[in-house]
């Protein structure tokens, strides 16, 4: 199965989302059956910081096998 694509809309929320919690470097949410990870990089001042993303997919573990 193919992960779903970043939109623009979803671009601006991760952007929206480091600028309201500044002292954070990544965190993950989930879309659909997938998590999307996000890792902030800065570039210094003068430059805009870069949003590096990567998919994941798991299956659950069953509650009598965990």
């Amino acid at each position: 199965m193919t992960p779903p694509a970043v939109t623009d809309i979803a671009a601006v929320l991760d952007s929206a989302w480091f600028a309201a919690h500044s002292g954070r470097t990544c965190y993950a949410r989930a879309v659909h059956d997938w998590v999307l990870v996000v890792k902030h990089i800065s570039q210094g001042r003068d430059q805009p910081p870069v949003l590096l993303r990567t998919w994941t997919q798991f299956e659950r573990i069953p509650d009598w096998d965990a």
